[in-house]
């Protein structure tokens, strides 16, 4: 290895500011200050380069990618389209995606299903049709339970009356 006979080692990858966020919290164990990413695109890059060097803040920077929302404004590089591609592409990771997809479900609505939908990476429909699911059956489970208990009363109240 080259790194190794020289000390040095190049991320060609990684962007100087994202690289400065991450030296800043290895310093101060903190992203407050001048050494905080500032969009949800930032906060995703620093993850994953914190992961690449085995860096454990995944509690903490989840929270600030569950908080951040996406950019509306298409030039930003930091549009909800934006994020997921980057979750769901080379560099996401289980927590990436997850938050692509709950943003994805926080921004749909009646009228933009098709375009939401036409515009996922590759991969991202499973993750989008699995929580979809789960959260259906979850409330289905809450309905059947509503409605065991609303029986149950009903029959209580009849035999009440009787």
């Amino acid at each position: 290895m080259l790194e190794g006979q020289t000390q040095e080692m190049r991320l060609d990858d990684v962007e100087a500011r994202i690289f400065g966020f991450f030296v800043h919290w290895l310093y101060t164990q903190s992203q407050c200050g001048l050494g905080t990413p500032r969009t949800l695109i930032e906060h995703a890059k620093f993850y994953c380069l914190a992961d690449r060097f085995m860096v454990v803040l995944k509690k903490s920077l989840s929270v600030h990618l569950t908080w951040m929302g996406p950019n509306d404004a298409p030039e930003s590089g930091d549009t909800l389209k934006d994020f997921q591609h980057f979750a769901c592409g080379a560099h996401g990771d289980e927590i990436l995606r997850k938050e692509a997809v709950s943003k994805t479900q926080l921004r749909l609505t009646r009228d933009n299903i098709e375009e939401t939908r036409a515009g996922f990476p590759d991969g991202m429909l499973a993750d989008f049709t699995d929580a979809l699911s789960r959260d259906w059956l979850r409330v289905r489970e809450r309905l059947d339970t509503l409605q065991n208990g609303f029986i149950e009363f009903v029959d209580d109240v009849l035999d009440g009356i009787e």
